[in-house]
Parts: C-alpha cells; sequence; structure tokens
C-alpha cells in the first residue's frame, strides 16, 4: 500500500487522492497488526512484528495522508484557516511519528535518514501552519500578529532545512515566507 501511494502522480488530484487513500490503508493495517499480533505469536515476534515498530510505521504513514491533504489542500486554495489547520494537524502527526520512531527497542531498525527527514517535515508543517494563520491576522488587520507569526514560520522553516538536511524541499515556501516578512 505504502509503495502504491508513493508511486502516485502527486501534482494531480487524483493521484494525492489515491495517495492519501492508501497510506491510510497502509496505516490502518500496520495498526490492526499492531493489535493482533502478540495474541496469535506464542514467542518474542521478530523485529518488523513488534508492536512498536508496527505503531511507529502506523503513525509515520496516517502523518503522510495527511501530508498529502495539505498538498490537496494548497493546491484547491482553500482557505487559508482551513490550510493552517490541516498543516498544524500534520506537524502533530509528523510529531508523534518523530517520538515512536525514536525509541530505544526500534531506533536501529531505519535507515539513518529517516528519523532527521521526519523532524525536517514535522518543524515545515508546523512553518506552514504559521504561514497561513497569519492571513488570518492581516486580514483582521492584526499586524503585529501577522509579523509575529511569520517570524516564527521563518524560524521554524530555518529548523526544518536544518533538521532535514539534504531532504529539505521546501524552498518554494521558504522564499514566500521571507517575501511575507519582507512586505
Amino acid at each position: 500500500q505504502t509503495q502504491i501511494a508513493e508511486s502516485q502522480n502527486h501534482s494531480s488530484d487524483d493521484g494525492l487522492k489515491l495517495s492519501a487513500k492508501y497510506f491510510q490503508q497502509a496505516s490502518g493495517i500496520f495498526n490492526h497488526l499492531k493489535d493482533r499480533v502478540l495474541s496469535a505469536v506464542q514467542s518474542d515476534p521478530t523485529p518488523d512484528l513488534h508492536p512498536d515498530t508496527l505503531a511507529a510505521l502506523g503513525s509515520l504513514m496516517l502523518a503522510q495522508a495527511q501530508d498529502c491533504f495539505v498538498s490537496k489542500a494548497m493546491a484547491d486554495k482553500m482557505k487559508p484557516a482551513i490550510v493552517a489547520k490541516l498543516s498544524h494537524q500534520c506537524s502533530d502527526l509528523y510529531a508523534d511519528a518523530m517520538k515512536l520512531l525514536q525509541l530505544d527497542s526500534i531506533r536501529g531498525l531505519w535507515p539513518r535518514d529517516w528519523i532527521p527527514c521526519v523532524a525536517g517535515k514535522q518543524a515545515a508543517f508546523h512553518s506552514l501552519a504559521e504561514y497561513y494563520q497569519s492571513f488570518l491576522a492581516k486580514d483582521q488587520k492584526e499586524f503585529g500578529e501577522e509579523i509575529s507569526r511569520l517570524r516564527h514560520a521563518k524560524s521554524l522553516m530555518a529548523a526544518a532545512e536544518n533538521r532535514g538536511g539534504h531532504m529539505f524541499k521546501y524552498q518554494d515556501l521558504q522564499k514566500k515566507i521571507y517575501r511575507g516578512l519582507e512586505e
């Protein structure tokens, strides 16, 4: 399911919808296995079937599904309040996944770049939420709040770039934040 989700065209509406659907299904499968595996296995499960592993993967898939929803909301030019809320939820889901991926019992199972990538995405989506909240402040003529949110978005995006390293893919958003702050 995850490979099918990742192979979709993420620049199209249908591709994003399918990708989100498959990521959600994968999350459900991982969580189902987590709930059932210990009762079905007589001895200690292998690392790939350990409940912590399955919980971490399920959480990561849910965050990736939400990532697709945010991309779709932005592509559809939804209201800033909706994009901000979806982005904040996505940031929270990546934070949950990051905590689970870093558990001592399973940390060594992942490729080295997974945790920095997830940490970078968590910060980037938090930055995105602040960026879209700045639009709401601007519409309400609360310019101090707008500037504050843009500054926070800028620092979060810097953290995303630092954490994500070579996997950082939010340069366009970073430029928009800088432009908004200059204005």
